[in-house]
């Protein structure tokens, strides 16, 4: 099962990190294997396999939520050019050794998007649950986050401050 989430950059660059946030259903996977897949446009879903890395368990995992949320933050060394104003499609697989291949799944926000699944060598379709992904993509000079990322950031926050208010009541 592969998801993937379109975006724009508003100007050029080589992309060196990415970073996602996800999550596990039920236990913690102790080996992670992951393969981050860029996609060309093709009229408004993915198309072509642009660059595909096999970063494996050579990721950053940071615990960065409470268990019933995502949980995770993630970042793999990558390096990949982009062209400015250009569409393109993120595709994170997290092939969990061992484990049952639905157990990993990646943190969304509430955004509807172009997001896209497909099982096995099937066509994309239109994800039928309607979401955008939380991902950001960095440059030696620059970060950028896709939209969601400041949703889930800004969520976070606000979880926070009404927790602290609780606590004052």
């Amino acid at each position: 099962f592969e998801v993937a989430d379109n975006f724009m950059l508003v100007s050029g660059g080589t992309a060196s990190t990415v970073s996602w946030f996800g999550g596990y259903d039920g236990s913690v996977a102790t080996v992670d294997d992951f393969v981050i897949n860029f996609y060309a446009d093709d009229f408004g879903s993915p198309g072509t396999l642009l660059s595909s890395f096999a970063v494996g368990n050579d990721v950053s995992r940071t615990l960065v939520g409470p268990p019933w949320s995502y949980p995770f933050k993630y970042t793999a060394s990558i390096s990949m050019p982009f062209l400015a104003a250009e569409t393109y499609y993120l595709s994170i697989v997290n092939n969990t050794v061992g484990e049952d291949v639905n157990a990993w799944f990646w943190g969304s926000s509430p955004f509807l998007d172009d997001a896209y699944t497909r099982l096995g060598g099937f066509p994309w379709e239109p994800a039928f649950f309607g979401m955008d992904l939380a991902f950001t993509l960095e440059s030696g000079m620059s970060t950028i986050p896709e939209p969601s990322t400041c949703v889930l950031v800004g969520l976070g926050i606000l979880g926070a401050g009404l927790q602290r208010r609780r606590r004052r009541s």
